[in-house]
């Protein structure tokens, strides 16, 4: 069949279309175009919200990590200024401190790990201009030890590296008490040395060698005497000590001005040096003696913010057991 359109040409409908040229009518049909449309959208809302949601948790994740690191450093901040003693160490200064201690944790050699934190300890305490020495020697029942004059802080050879740290910063908060004591009451720090020298020298009569003597038991004597007596100035020897030691302990010792805040600790510290006892006569008053708990207390918040070491279970182990042992002595007593 033929049709005539405008009389001018004939179009046979029944000719075959070239294949290129079939078109699907039911492919186009306009139900489909608002689905494909559709499906595009999504996607696209898809792919924006899964590229905002990690953009948002990215800023989130760094808002939280720089919150913590504000909040973290302030807590360094005040562990160090509590440690140290010093309420001038700035934020500023806490990250460099904070750095110098990271690189010498990465010493390898002991000694030389020893030599640098008690370098960097005593630069932190504020004891820069003390003379006081680090000494390689072996102290009974300890890890070391902090002469009462800030002459030296012994440190026992077999000192494992792990107890260093604390160890270093614990010495060094005695030594700290010392000057502190020294800075409120120097006549009192002459009178009560003349008087350890004085106990010593008998006793080195009797023939008791030196190295056999405890100066800590003397010292707390020498504390009482003077206390309840003072010290007889009339007596030359005495003088001649007092004189002797005056310039030796100007150089173990740094001038400074005890803050007012620190006074009650000043005298505290006092006190406990009065009362101390050996560990070797009473263990349980030697663990709770003033001086002893706030070294500790020092020691042990260094290692928690320089290594994360504060606290493990051994010293967990040995406060438990402390405070059973001290409940124990208490009882026996009353």
């Amino acid at each position: 069949m033929s049709i005539s359109v405008n009389n001018t040409q004939n179009v046979n409908l029944n000719t075959q279309l070239p294949q290129s040229s079939k078109v699907d009518f039911r492919a186009s049909s306009t139900h489909t175009l608002p689905n494909d449309t559709v499906e595009i959208s999504t996607k696209k809302k898809k792919t924006l919200l899964t590229i905002g949601g990690i953009i948002t948790a990215v800023t989130v994740a760094i808002y939280g990590v720089k919150k913590f690191q504000v909040k973290n450093i302030k807590n360094i901040q005040r562990a160090f200024q509590e440690s140290f003693m010093r309420d001038d160490i700035t934020v500023e200064e806490t990250r460099k401190i904070l750095k110098r201690y990271k690189e010498i944790e990465k010493i390898k050699d002991d000694k030389e790990y020893a030599k640098a934190l008690f370098k960097e300890a005593k630069k932190n305490f504020g004891l820069e201009q003390s003379n006081i020495e680090l000494v390689f020697k072996d102290v009974k029942n300890a890890n070391g030890s902090c002469s009462r004059t800030n002459r030296e802080i012994k440190i026992t050879p077999n000192c494992s590296r792990s107890h260093m740290l604390d160890t270093i910063h614990h010495e060094f908060r005695h030594a700290k008490q010392h000057n502190a004591i020294y800075n409120l009451y120097p006549e009192e720090y002459l009178g009560v040395r003349a008087i350890v020298d004085s106990y010593a020298e008998k006793m080195m009569d009797k023939n008791i060698k030196l190295e056999d003597i405890n100066i800590e038991e003397l010292w707390a004597k020498a504390l009482k005497e003077f206390k309840e007596k003072g010290i007889d100035l009339t007596n030359k020897k005495n003088k001649a000590r007092m004189e002797f030691y005056k310039e030796p302990l100007e150089k173990s010792f740094v001038k400074e001005t005890v803050p007012d805040k620190y006074k009650e600790w000043a005298e505290k510290c006092k006190d406990g040096a009065r009362n101390y006892v050996s560990q070797d006569k009473n263990f349980v008053d030697c663990w709770n003696n003033f001086t002893e708990v706030d070294a500790r207390f020092a020691g042990r918040k260094m290692s928690k913010y320089i290594k994360s070491k504060a606290f493990t279970p051994s010293d967990w182990a040995s406060d438990i057991y402390m405070k059973i042992r001290t409940f124990f002595a208490h009882k026996e007593n009353t």
